[in-house]
Formats: C-alpha cells, sequence, structure tokens
C-alpha cells in the first residue's frame, strides 16, 4: 500500500512537474506575443507620427491655443490635453491662452502679437469671438484659424468636416485649409465709406456706419433671436432651454414679426419683399444650425452666397412644423417657408415688430448681437480656416423621438399638413 502510494505521489509529482512547464511555455509564448504586440503598437504610433510628420511640409510649426479652463466643467481643459500629443509628435510648438471672461477670446484673437496659427478649444460662441478677432485686423496680419470643437453644438465645425478633437488637430498638422465666407452685419446708418476694419471686398454701397459684427454661420432675425433671449433666463435648464424657451414665446403668441427686406439676389437683381407676417428670417453660410439642424439644406460655405431663409408664418403650429421638418432637410417643401441666394440683404423692422421696430436683437451664430434694422453682405473667401472635407449631405435627425412626436401633434391638429 505504501508503495502504491508512493507511486501516485510520483506519478502526481510528475503530472504537475508537466502543468508547471505547460504553464511556463504558455506564459513565455504569451509574453512574446505580447511584446510583439507591444512592439507593433509602437511602430504604428511611430509610422502615424511619421505619416504626420511628412505631411507637415509648410504647415503651422508654432501656433497659440486658446482655451477656457473652467467652461463646460473643464471639458475645454480635457480636450486640449487630449490633442496636445497629436501636436507634439509632429514639432509643433503650441502657446495655451487662457481665457479670464467673456469675449475674452475675441480680444486675444485681434491683439496678440500672431504666430503661425490661432487655434480655439469650444463651441460656436468660441469660433465666433475667435473669428471677429481675426478679422478686424489688418489682412496681412491674419493667420489661419483653427477650431477644435468642445462645445454643446459645434455646428460650424461640424460643417468644416471636424467631427472630433483629434480630427481638427490633425487638419491643423496637415495645413489643411479652406477659405470660407463670412457675413458681415453692418448698422442700417447711411454711409458712403467701407469700414477701416472690414475685410477686402467689403461693399461700399448701402447703410453702413461700421462693421458691427462678423458671422459665420446664422444671422437670424424674429424667431431666432427671441428664442436665444429667452433661454438666456433659463440657463439652468441646460440643453432643454432652447426648446422650452420656443414653446413659451408660441404660449404667450410672441412669433409675429413684419419687415421689409431689399435683397441683391444671386443673378445680381434687387428684390424688395413686404412680410407682414413672418417667424423666421435668417441667413447662413453654411447648412445646419443650432444642434446640426440642417435649415439651409443648398448652402455652401464656399460659394460667395448667403442662403436666405425666410418662414411667412407665425403661428404657433406652423413653427412647429417648420422645426420638425427642418430635421430631416424637408421643411423647404412647405408652402410657407422658402430659400433665397443672394450676395446682400436690408432689413428694416416693421413698426409692429418688437420695441416700435428699433433696437431688435440679432442672433449671430447663437450670441445676441447687432440691432435691427440692419444690412447683411456675403465676404467670399474672407476666413482662411483649416478643415476637413466640407460638408455637402445633411444631417438628417428625423427619426428622432421629438420631431416624430410633434409630426404626429401637427397632423392630429391639421390633418392638411403636407407631407
Amino acid at each position: 500500500m505504501a508503495e502504491g502510494a508512493e507511486v501516485i505521489r510520483r506519478r502526481a509529482d510528475v503530472a504537475e512537474g508537466s502543468k508547471r512547464a505547460r504553464k511556463r511555455a504558455v506564459d513565455e509564448e504569451t509574453l512574446i506575443v505580447a511584446v510583439s504586440m507591444q512592439q507593433q503598437s509602437s511602430s504604428s504610433v511611430e509610422a502615424a507620427g511619421a505619416a504626420i510628420t511628412t505631411a507637415t511640409e509648410g504647415a503651422p510649426r508654432r501656433i497659440h491655443v486658446v482655451v477656457n479652463p473652467f467652461g463646460g466643467g473643464g471639458i475645454g481643459k480635457a480636450t486640449l490635453e487630449s490633442v496636445l500629443p497629436i501636436f507634439e509628435r509632429a514639432g509643433v510648438e503650441v502657446t495655451v491662452l487662457e481665457t479670464q471672461y467673456a469675449g475674452h477670446a475675441g480680444e486675444l484673437a485681434r491683439t496678440t502679437p500672431l504666430l503661425d496659427a490661432f487655434v480655439g478649444i469650444g463651441g460656436d460662441g468660441t469660433a465666433h469671438e475667435i473669428a471677429n478677432g481675426l478679422l478686424r485686423r489688418a489682412g496681412a496680419e491674419r493667420v489661419p484659424m483653427g477650431m477644435i470643437p468642445a462645445g454643446s453644438g459645434n455646428t460650424w465645425a461640424y460643417d468644416l468636416g471636424l467631427e472630433s478633437a483629434s480630427a481638427a488637430a490633425e487638419a491643423i498638422v496637415r495645413g489643411a485649409t479652406s477659405r470660407v465666407d463670412v457675413m458681415a452685419v453692418q448698422a442700417a446708418a447711411p454711409s458712403d465709406e467701407t469700414p477701416s476694419d472690414a475685410p477686402s471686398g467689403a461693399s461700399t454701397q448701402g447703410p453702413s456706419a461700421s462693421v458691427s459684427e462678423y458671422a459665420i454661420n446664422i444671422c437670424g432675425f424674429g424667431m431666432p433671436a427671441a428664442v436665444l433671449e429667452q433661454a438666456n433666463a433659463l440657463r439652468w435648464l441646460g440643453s432643454a432651454q432652447y426648446e422650452l424657451a420656443g414653446l413659451v414665446l408660441i404660449a404667450t403668441g410672441k412669433t409675429r414679426y413684419g419687415a421689409r427686406l431689399e435683397i441683391a439676389a444671386e443673378d445680381g437683381t434687387v428684390l424688395t419683399r413686404e412680410l407682414d407676417e413672418c417667424s423666421f428670417v435668417q441667413a447662413q453660410i453654411n447648412m445646419h444650425m443650432g444642434k446640426r439642424v440642417c435649415f439651409a439644406p443648398g448652402a455652401s460655405m464656399t460659394d460667395g452666397l448667403l442662403d436666405l431663409v425666410i418662414v411667412s408664418r407665425s403661428g404657433g403650429l406652423d413653427i412647429l412644423h417648420a422645426n420638425a421638418r427642418a430635421r430631416g432637410a424637408s421643411h423647404l417643401k412647405l408652402p410657407f417657408v422658402e430659400t433665397i441666394r443672394c450676395r446682400s440683404y436690408v432689413l428694416t423692422p416693421h413698426p409692429t415688430s418688437g420695441d416700435g421696430g428699433s433696437s431688435i436683437a440679432l442672433n449671430l451664430d447663437g450670441e445676441l448681437a447687432g440691432a435691427a434694422p440692419f444690412r447683411v453682405e456675403c465676404l467670399p473667401g474672407a476666413l482662411e480656416v483649416f478643415s476637413g472635407t466640407l460638408r455637402t449631405e445633411p444631417n438628417d435627425t428625423s427619426d428622432q423621438f421629438e420631431p416624430q412626436l410633434v409630426m404626429s401633434l401637427v397632423r392630429a391638429l391639421d390633418p392638411s399638413a403636407v407631407d
């Protein structure tokens, strides 16, 4: 029995030894594979770095990057940390400028001695500020603008083909730029002088004493500005503030505007329109607005034209219908929505609009700025900006819950609504 037990122990020892040997072999094989994968990963990173370095011939070597260190719960600072390695691998020297107060990004863009490029981290509001700062400099002083998306909408960056922070950083180190159009929004006071701070090509004709603001995305009159103004009192609601602001205005009947439009159309003709009732008069450079809603499906950032979208009804149901249809870029099929392609236009509010037709605020790129009456002119290719492939297809979100719910409501209340 003892001998049998000894044999069993020896067999167990042999089996255990074999098991340990197999485990060592597996561990060694795993280690070899892990080392190989690490080497491959390092090679991939090095290859990517080499590719970026090769692609940076003639691209910026020294750049300013503006960031709000506290905005959005620190998302700007986190975004900066995520893209710094891309710049480091490409050998791009980064000088970080931190904003201290509202409007500081634009001030920095206007006054800072420039390097090879001026880059912002943020959303559409930051892009608006920086573009205004750069455009107020003399033409010879300007450098390409970069925008690394880190906001809530990022609509302008989206239409530039920059859907992520890394894509934007890579466009910068590649030196990939486009010259995009800009709107000059001018006070409607007669003048025959060209503004000293206007970009090259600004018109000397029309009611323009000075350029009060530039816009790179939208210039909205009526509901676009009223919603923004109402939403400022509802910031505590977060992203829902704009939807609720619109509903408040509809519920209180504050949706009707009137205006006279003088439009320099695409073909050179001058059109005059009297709008006795409208809710939206909005010019756009690019296709999308707000939360990537395609309000101007035919707009191009490089065609030297504005797409002027007019919603000529002001009833609450019509406004809801148009906005829901815009989520699928089909609102232009409605009989009360139209687009006019133009080079410039002058809008004078009727006395029944706002406070006697004077000092009516505008929505410029999601910021309340300027006042009506006003003149808007497209400045072709006025801004050089780092970009990907410019977007040409609308973002269709018509299958989401919100527009589906609104369309169901519209059909229930108005069976004759156009599909």
